[in-house]
């Protein structure tokens, strides 16, 4: 075996702050199905996958495992059978990769929210 240079295709850019957060009103999720073979994104009320729910690979703008199409045989409306949340605020964290290193640059990453959110610590 050869080790070689890796090549990153493009350096990220450093954020100096937090990004801003979405809120999305009346938002549907889609979960993994054995019917869709990909776990889907989260989608606003018009039916329209929100781009920054899905993850990126690459150079563009295509999602990297994720569906962004809306099932066409729900094009009337969601199924009855299909479970609606309580009406509550959400922070969707996306696909939970378990893989350490996924985890750290992909998942890790989404928690950002919490900081902001979370008591102050206890003083000694």
């Amino acid at each position: 075996m050869t080790l070689r240079d890796c090549r990153t295709p493009r350096i990220p850019r450093l954020r100096r702050a937090l990004p801003a957060v979405r809120t999305i009103e009346h938002a549907v999720y889609l979960p993994h199905s054995t019917a869709r073979g990909q776990p889907s994104a989260l989608f606003d009320a018009a039916r329209r996958a929100v781009p920054s729910s899905v993850d990126i690979r690459g150079p563009g703008d295509a999602p990297s495992w994720q569906r962004t199409d809306w099932p066409a045989e729900w094009s009337a409306g969601l199924p009855a059978d299909v479970p609606e949340a309580p009406e509550e605020t959400y922070l969707f964290l996306g696909g939970a990769h378990l893989h350490y290193g996924h985890f750290l640059v992909t998942t890790l990453p989404r928690f950002w929210p919490l900081l902001e959110a979370r008591p102050a610590a206890p003083r000694g």
